[in-house]
């Protein structure tokens, strides 16, 4: 069809990527102006923006699971909820 290779022309492009390393975790991050899409153990999370005081927020809450990816500037955090009222954070470096 005409509008196909239109359409593919206008798929949403990221604003940067990163890859990161969060304890075990290689993590692949797309950014976008309003979230992030990440690949995390072969799986792409979805991660809106929420507010934050300082750095970029994003979290995502799948399968019961809470997950957070925090950036400011170069560095990262990734904090996980595991269905519990533990949180275990991890700060990440980058690759």
């Amino acid at each position: 069809m005409f509008f196909l290779p239109l359409l593919a022309a206008c798929k949403e492009r990221p604003i940067s990527t990163a890859e990161i390393l969060c304890s075990d975790k290689n993590i692949l991050i797309d950014v976008y102006n309003d979230r992030i899409e990440a690949i995390i153990d072969d799986k792409i999370v979805k991660m809106p923006q929420t507010v934050s005081a300082s750095g970029a927020r994003y979290k995502s809450m799948e399968d019961g699971e809470g997950l957070v990816l925090w950036n400011k500037g170069k560095y990262w955090m990734m904090i996980s909820d595991e269905g519990s009222d533990k949180e275990i954070m991890f700060d990440c470096v980058n690759k």
